[in-house]
């Protein structure tokens, strides 16, 4: 009967051991999820100024410095567009796609009726450092402007939207997953007082990807292995026990 015992204990700690891993899996590991949120954000308008010294030379028949290019003033313009990231980890489907959190964004001039958006081939994937995802787009005939992503400068008020993507795009750029549908328009006003500042501010922004990059996906194992060594050292402790009596 004492074996019984014995034997039936064990497999009650076993039993418990099992449910305590299961429980730890991290909930904040979203995996899995295919239905993205539509995305809050925020846009802004941002100006920056450089002054680009001269180029100096030699004078070849007086040995004296001369000027050969005349220093200038360097203007950026930039809207940043500022996404809040969704809860969401990258991950390999059944088969093997590798699935991701996308953004876009399309914009037009406050009157307009048309929308311009970000071409295709060009996409931004949710940042996994940071709580918020950053689109920046450039305005045409100034430094910085972004390839293929330029606003009109004639316009004062712009109109902005944003959509949220998971899935993967086949190897002819083609969308495959759901999307959240686009958000609620924001008007951003470009004013005339707006003071260009001397340096940029550093702006998290996601990098526009030609192809798709599929990283290795790290898993959060470090607290399950120290519950698993828990766990094997009480499981330890309690077979010692259960043999001495």
């Amino acid at each position: 009967m004492g074996s019984i015992s014995k034997g039936f204990s064990f497999f009650v700690i076993v039993i418990l051991a099992v449910s305590t891993l299961t429980i730890v899996k991290p909930t904040w590991a979203q995996v899995g999820v295919t239905n993205p949120s539509v995305p809050e954000f925020s846009v802004q308008y941002e100006t920056y100024t450089r002054n680009i010294p001269p180029t100096y030379g030699a004078d070849p028949s007086t040995g004296k410095a001369v000027i050969t290019k005349a220093g200038y003033t360097e203007i950026e313009k930039w809207v940043r567009i500022v996404i809040s990231n969704q809860p969401f980890i990258p991950y390999n489907d059944t088969n093997g796609n590798y699935i991701q959190l996308f953004y876009d964004a399309r914009w037009k001039g406050h009157l307009d009726t048309t929308w311009e958006s970000i071409p295709d081939g060009i996409w931004f994937t949710q940042l996994s450092d940071s709580p918020r995802t950053g689109i920046s787009i450039g305005f045409k005939g100034y430094k910085g402007g972004a390839d293929l992503i330029l606003l009109d400068p004639a316009d004062s008020q712009i109109d902005f939207q944003v959509e949220a993507s998971i899935g993967y795009y086949t190897a002819d750029n083609v969308f495959i997953g759901e999307t959240s549908g686009w958000s609620n328009t924001q008007t951003l006003t470009i004013g005339e007082s707006q003071t260009p500042t001397p340096s940029p501010a550093a702006t998290p922004t996601s990098t526009p990807s030609q192809e798709l990059q599929q990283t290795e996906q790290i898993e959060p194992i470090v607290s399950v292995t120290i519950v698993v060594a828990v766990i094997i050292a009480v499981l330890g402790l309690l077979i010692y026990l259960i043999r001495r009596k």
